[in-house]
């Protein structure tokens, strides 16, 4: 590594960097949902997902695959995700179904993250827990469904199951011209990726 480089920093490190610094900075502001979340939100919202996926016994290069459309929660799921130490993998919903249960059969994860309108079937890939989520509810007073539940989750938590050679995310290439393959990336490419 070249000097003066960044050092890795796993996610749940970072959010908890930020929170001290910009607590009530605006981290994520979401026009089409006329709404924002700070940095100590976020980071109280991740830790309530990590906490989610300690009691559900998920390990470190564990898949959770995502289909929903963008929003805070999604992204709030998104980051809670690599916050635990799991892998995540989110399928843009913008795929056909036949695509969606192929990708997740690909992935074979362990929980699925969906929005609640996609009425997804989740017959197609039965070792999985499939949980729908809605997209209201993260600091708008108007928490539903899993959403709600998180809130009973404790919003400490400081022991990531993964080191950074573990699975980050598994991606898929657009399907232009064939049918999408799964990109695989460790903890360590998707921290340094923006950086490039």
């Amino acid at each position: 590594m070249e000097t003066g480089a960044k050092q890795y920093k796993d996610i749940n490190t970072l959010l908890r960097e930020q929170a001290k610094l910009y607590p009530n900075k605006i981290y994520i502001e979401s026009p089409d949902q006329e709404k924002h979340i700070t940095f100590e939100q976020a980071k109280n919202w991740c830790n309530r997902v990590a906490n989610f996926l300690k009691e559900r016994g998920i390990k470190a290069n564990d898949r959770i695959t995502m289909v929903g459309e963008n929003s805070i929660e999604t992204l709030m799921l998104y980051f809670g995700i690599l916050n635990y130490g799991a892998a995540v993998s989110p399928i843009n919903v913008e795929e056909s179904k036949e695509n969606v249960y192929r990708l997740i059969n690909l992935v074979k994860p362990k929980l699925v993250f969906y929005g609640e309108e996609l009425m997804l079937d989740q017959g197609s890939y039965t070792p999985a827990s499939w949980i729908s989520y809605t997209y209201n509810g993260v600091e708008d007073g108007h928490e539903s469904g899993f959403l709600a539940s998180l809130k009973s989750y404790n919003t400490v938590f400081d022991s990531p199951v993964a080191s950074k050679d573990d699975l980050g995310t598994v991606n898929f290439t657009s399907g232009t011209t064939d049918l999408p393959k799964a990109v695989p990336w460790t903890r360590e490419t998707v921290y340094y990726m923006p950086l490039d």
